[in-house]
């Protein structure tokens, strides 16, 4: 019994600040009531009894029932880093397998195309998207797959599925990448989001005024390396559509486009 209590507050010392709060709100069955004890008593020693009540009473109600909290920022400092670091290419993408209920957001940058008679195609064109990235060697240092995006709530919850890519050096910045059929057009696009976790989204709120300034480039050079990746990205997918658009046999005054700029909110 011992060497399972110890078991126990070894595992909950590992965890991460947002995985304790998550824990003392999900309060899951198979965590005993000592087990929740000794998560609250670790958060307390971490953050002190007033910030993790304050946290919990703040977040709380609104993360009961979010299934993309479990995605939440895995490292909760993250290492200067450079995209120019060498780096071994993964084999394959590291999949991301979970659904996800999005919270508020925050857009970065925003790619959209429209593509008259395009319907029936969305699997193709996501094929298509996913082996040029491939090719061009996207999957270096990411988790990426296709996720269920759910909005939250249960009256009016929209589903749609989504190509999410996170890069490891921008843990809590993501892409979303949907492909569509709407009437007879083929929708895509592209969309940057800061998504920090609970506790970075606490820390940036109490410490700078707002959630996600913590999660800003901290640097000309980590901004550089952002603004590249996301570059890279919606090269890809304009380079796929102009494929699609090539092999479908349709005009190119077929394609409607729209952009926005990169992280115009820092």
């Amino acid at each position: 019994m011992a060497d399972k209590d110890d078991e126990m507050r070894e595992q909950i010392r590992g965890m991460s600040n947002d995985a304790l709060f998550l824990l003392l709100i999900r309060r899951p069955a198979s965590y005993s009531k000592e087990a929740l004890d000794e998560a609250r008593a670790e958060l307390d020693r971490r953050l002190g009894p007033e910030a993790s009540a304050q946290m919990e009473e703040e977040y709380g109600e609104n993360g009961s029932d979010d299934e993309s909290l479990d995605n939440d920022s895995e490292a909760e400092t993250e290492q200067e880093v450079s995209l120019d670091d060498e780096e071994e290419p993964l084999e394959d993408m590291v999949p991301l397998t979970r659904s996800r209920t999005i919270r508020e957001q925050v857009i970065l940058s925003e790619w959209y195309t429209l593509i008259r008679n395009g319907a029936g195609n969305s699997i193709k064109l996501r094929d298509m998207i996913l082996q040029n990235m491939l090719a061009v060697k996207l999957q270096t240092k990411c988790r990426w797959g296709v996720v269920e995006v759910k909005s939250q709530g249960i009256i009016g919850r929209v589903r749609r599925e989504f190509l999410v890519i996170e890069h490891h050096h921008f843990s809590d910045i993501h892409e979303y990448i949907g492909v569509r059929d709407f009437c007879t057009y083929l929708d895509c696009c592209k969309i940057c989001v800061v998504e920090p976790g609970l506790f970075k989204r606490f820390v940036s709120k109490k410490l700078l005024g707002d959630q996600n300034l913590i999660s800003a480039p901290k640097n000309i050079l980590a901004h550089h390396d952002l603004n590249t990746w996301d570059s890279a990205v919606e090269d890809v997918l304009v380079q796929t559509v102009d494929e699609f658009i090539e092999s479908a046999g349709l005009a190119k005054s077929s394609v409607t486009r729209s952009s926005g700029g990169i992280l115009s909110i820092w």
